[in-house]
């Protein structure tokens, strides 16, 4: 039974390093479609900063 854990423990490990890259990319992706959002939204669309204060 121990053994079975410890190869569970290290599929789960190797699993996250995978996914960890794709949860990135997602995620920049939808702060792009949210600032591009808010942009439009704020007609300043040909602002470079979008984010002033």
């Amino acid at each position: 039974m121990r053994g079975i854990v410890e190869v569970l423990k290290v599929q789960q490990g190797q699993a996250l390093i995978e996914y960890v890259p794709i949860l990135a990319f997602v995620s920049i992706i939808a702060l792009v479609i949210l600032g591009v959002i808010g942009m439009q939204a704020n007609n300043n669309i040909g602002l470079v900063i979008p984010y002033f204060p």
